[in-house]
């Protein structure tokens, strides 16, 4: 299979999970082979999957669950209970948590105008907090974010919280349980480069 990334991105996610899972992937950064990539994903998002010429998969959380599901189902959640919540929270991240990091990487997703770009860039940050503090409710204080085993949503949280270190780090105060998960899932060997 082949893995069409750029660092820092969702791609990050699928790479620690293959990582974790023993998947050997073949590895090509966007900015090296963009036609390609444009061939099986005219919109070039990342990450993608391409299994075939026929077959590119492009959203984070669906390639995270087809890996899981071919190489390690007990990642969806070993009963019906955590799968619902895994399910809810990779939902929850992809569509809420993740609406804060577009607003404040991609500007120009809300306006045309450049001069509006360090107001969206404001908004974010207040958006962030806000999306933050609402994740918080979601953690139990166990070493992972459902249950007490990884998941895939262990793997998805980890770029956004990447992302996170880099525009405001998390602290003890804002946010004690996702500080301390954090710092827990940053340290997990799959994650490490």
């Amino acid at each position: 299979m082949i893995l069409y990334t750029i660092n820092g991105s969702g791609s990050d996610s699928v790479l620690a999970l293959a990582k974790y899972l023993n998947i050997e992937l073949e590895v090509r950064p966007r900015s090296e082979f963009r036609p390609a990539l444009e061939a099986v994903n005219p919109r070039a998002t990342v990450p993608t999957l391409v299994e075939s010429q026929d077959i590119a998969i492009t959203e984070t959380a669906t390639i995270l669950r087809l890996l899981a599901r071919r190489h390690g189902p007990e990642l969806l959640g070993e009963s019906e209970y955590i799968q619902t919540k895994v399910d809810e929270l990779v939902g929850f991240m992809s569509t809420v948590v993740y609406q804060g990091y577009l607003l404040k990487f991609r500007p120009e997703f809300y306006t045309s105008v450049e001069a509006h770009y360090p107001a969206v860039g404001e908004k974010a940050l207040q958006v962030l907090k806000s999306n933050l503090q609402s994740w918080e409710f979601f953690l139990t204080g166990s070493q992972y974010l459902v249950g007490d085993k990884l998941t895939i949503a262990d793997f998805y949280a980890y770029v956004l919280l990447k992302w996170q270190s880099n525009i405001a780090p998390l602290n003890e105060t804002d946010t004690p349980k996702l500080f301390h998960y954090w710092n827990t899932l940053k340290e997990l060997e799959y994650f490490k480069k």
